[in-house]
């Protein structure tokens, strides 16, 4: 930071200005991923909640939805939104692969407390990936 630098209060804004990405969180209350930018020309912080891409946490498994629907303590999960199949290159394998992602409301649901679906996963012996990134991660990746 140049000297002089003025930390303003945050303040919640709809349109970007170039800006620096400092860091993002999980709004869940929103349930939707905000940023914290700085403006170097207005010297403030803002938070930008992205209400558009409706980016949600996630993790991939190798089961298929009809297994994942078997399971009572996923489907009675409060996090779980639900599944989506996607094509995924494997780079160890060299090969395109079939996964399922299992979308959640927060963070907290994939992973993080107990119980949560990475967890239930486990225990029924289903391979579970991207479970362990931290959320901020993941966005900024997912959303580029």
């Amino acid at each position: 930071m140049s000297e002089g630098t003025v930390f303003m209060p945050e303040e919640e804004i709809s349109e970007l200005p170039p800006s620096y990405l400092l860091s993002v969180h999980f709004d869940g209350q929103r349930e939707v991923p905000y940023a914290k930018l700085y403006d170097p020309t207005s010297r403030r912080i803002f938070l930008w909640h992205d209400m558009v891409s409706r980016h949600h946490p996630y993790c991939l498994c190798d089961a298929t939805e009809e297994r994942l629907r078997r399971i009572r303590r996923l489907m009675s999960h409060p996090g779980l939104i639900g599944f989506e199949r996607v094509r995924k290159f494997d780079p160890l394998l060299e090969e395109w692969v079939e996964l399922t992602k299992v979308v959640a409301k927060d963070p907290l649901s994939i992973g993080g407390r107990r119980g949560s679906i990475r967890d239930i996963l486990a225990e029924e012996g289903i391979a579970t990936w991207e479970d362990r990134i931290k959320y901020h991660l993941s966005y900024a990746f997912d959303r580029r």
